[in-house]
This record gives structure tokens, sequence and C-alpha cells, in this order.
């Protein structure tokens, strides 16, 4: 993908960042001019969330 050229040749703009980050399927942390993917939750992950918060609150009380 020719953005993935971009990001990687030079560091992007802010208004680079923000064009690239409405048409990518995936969203991305903008740091110093580098894009960080940011992964997405799954079924698993935030079930394994809501279980250790559940226990967590119940071990508080």
């Amino acid at each position: 993908m020719k953005d993935d050229v971009l990001t990687a040749s030079r560091p992007m703009t802010v208004e680079e960042y923000i064009q690239f980050e409405e048409r990518s399927e995936i969203r991305h942390e903008f740091i110093n001019g580098n894009l960080i993917p940011v992964p997405g939750a799954t079924d698993d992950h935030n079930e394994i969330c809501f279980n250790i918060t559940s226990t967590l609150k119940q071990m508080l009380r």
C-alpha cells in the first residue's frame, strides 16, 4: 500500500495522519510523526477483561 511506504520513509504530518486514518481499516496512534498500530479487541479479550474486572470488584467488597 502506498501509504505504508510513506510512513516508513519519513514521519507524517498531522494532516497526512488524519487523511490516512480516515481511509485506514485499522486505527493507529500518532507519535512523533510515526504510526503505531492499535490492535482491536476480540470477543476473547473482552471476556478476559470482564472476568478480571468482576473478580477485582468482588475482592474489593
